[in-house]
Parts: structure tokens; sequence; C-alpha cells
């Protein structure tokens, strides 16, 4: 499996070199807590791949080994990350979140290495992470974040909060800090009650608990007779519109049928929302 890995970022290498843009004006956040580096790296072609092929490499080994639930946890995790930066289209911006215990430097050009690469050792945690290329949007989405099991270095604890702050930091730079308003996270049933005992009641809307006012989802109506399921499925999914508001009701912000296609990589997610103000997470990162 190591050597499918190798030889499948060997490929990955050589394609990205011929692709790779000359220049890129896109901020890498760095920042240092003790032995550990939290990295958010924008995703461009060679890190779709690079990222991708991680996943790969963890996926399949996961698979082959004893199959327990927190196998399982880690595999879904996985597959949801992978969703998410496969998703990064004209019109998304994604990157990966990450904490390392060496540098961003290292990590890249160890995963732009030809042979030998072992910089997925260094990666204790990591999620990807979208927004839309409109900096009027009110939300971004982190998915998919897990816990590396190959990682070789210290284990630390509470890491998943930290990193989400963490983004949330980042992020109020990246969009117009106006507009946004939340951070929208479909998280795995875990990663929701972490989530839960971390943050005030008043800071977030678990869509598991209930209806939420800051977030409205509305199906499309059902027009005709003798439909079949699948046929009533297309007609909820084509009218489908979800409504983001402010703290007091107010619409502020729509994804419907005329602009739908621009947000696949959030719509694709099948999850309950746990939306939180990104103040209340941005003020968790110590």
């Amino acid at each position: 499996m190591r050597i499918f890995f190798v030889l499948y970022l060997m490929l990955c290498t050589s394609v990205c070199k011929a692709m790779e843009p000359e220049e890129s004006n896109k901020h890498v956040y760095q920042t240092q807590r003790g032995d550990l580096h939290f990295i958010m790296e924008p995703l461009d072609i060679s890190g779709v791949l690079a990222w991708g092929a991680f996943a790969d490499h963890q996926i399949e080994t996961l698979k082959e080994d004893a199959y327990t639930s927190k196998n399982r946890n880690t595999v879904d995790a996985l597959q949801q990350f992978q969703k998410h930066i496969n998703s990064a289209s004209t019109g998304t911006r994604a990157w990966v979140a990450y904490v390392s215990n060496i540098r961003h430097e290292k990590v890249k050009k160890l995963y732009y290495a030809t042979e030998g690469s072992e910089w997925e050792e260094h990666v204790e945690m990591c999620v990807a992470v979208a927004c839309s290329s409109d900096l009027n949007v009110p939300f971004y989405v982190p998915n998919g974040i897990f816990r590396n099991p190959f990682y070789k270095g210290e284990l630390h604890p509470n890491l998943s909060v930290s990193l989400h702050s963490f983004i949330a930091n980042n992020m109020k730079q990246e969009v117009n800090d106006t507009s946004l308003r939340y951070a929208i996270i479909k998280p795995l049933s875990s990663m929701r009650m972490i989530l839960r005992r971390n943050l005030s009641a008043d800071s977030y809307q678990d869509q598991q608990e209930g209806s939420m006012s800051w977030i409205e989802e509305i199906e499309g109506k059902i027009i005709g007779e003798n439909l079949s399921r699948r046929e009533i499925c297309e007609l909820k999914e084509k009218g489908r519109r979800l409504i983001v508001k402010n703290e007091e009701g107010q619409p502020i912000f729509e994804i419907n049928e005329k602009n739908r296609l621009s947000y696949k990589w959030f719509l694709g997610i099948e999850a309950k929302l746990f939306v939180v103000k990104i103040e209340s997470l941005a003020n968790l990162f110590k």
C-alpha cells in the first residue's frame, strides 16, 4: 500500500507541476502554539491532488484493518473531507486547515518530494474548508474533520475546537467581515457533542434539536399526480431554498434555483446543520 501511495503521489506531482500557476497571491495562515503549528493552506491543483492521495491512503488502510466503529467514523469524516476538497471549483474558494508538528513550508516541501515522502505522519488533525468567492455571502463551511490515525508525533487533546476556532479567525480576514456571520458545520455526532460542550447556548443553533431561526430550509412544491418516489424527490430538490437570516430573523442571503449550482459544494453534504456565530467560535482560540 505504501508503494502504491508513493507512486500515486509521484504521478500527481508531475501533473501538478505542469498545471501549477506561475504566481499565486493566496495567503497561507500559520500560527504556532507550543510544539504545534496551526496551518490553513489554500487549495490549488497540487494541493487537491496531494490531500486527495493522503485521504485515499488512509481510507484504504483503515478498510483493510479491523473495521471498528472508531475506524468507521474516521472513514466517514475522510470521505466528507474528500468531497469538500474535490468541490473546489470556479466560484468557490477552498482550503485545508490542519495541525502539524512541522511548519507548512516543510509539509509542502515533503509532499512535493518525488519519492519516500512521509509528510502525512506529521499531520495530527485536519479539515476541509470552503466558501463562496462572493465576499458578501454570510457563511463558510468546514467539513470532514478527523484525527490522523497515522500521525507519529505526540498526541494533543482537544484539538478539534482549537482548529475550528483558528479557521474562524482566518475567515474573518478572507471574507467581508461585516457580512460574515456564521460557520455552518455538518458534523458527525462526536464532533457535534464536542462543539456543544465548548460553546455557550446562545452562540449556536443545532438543527438536530429542531427548527432554527438563523437558517430556514424550504422544499420544492409537489405538483402532479401519481408521481414516483424519484419524481417527488427531484421536485422537492429542484425547488429547494435555503434562507440565511441574521440574529433578528431578517433574511440576508438565499440559495435557490437560480444560484444553486454555485453551491453544490454545500448542498451536497447530507447531515443536520450546526450553525455557529463566527465571533463566538473565533474567541475559543487561545
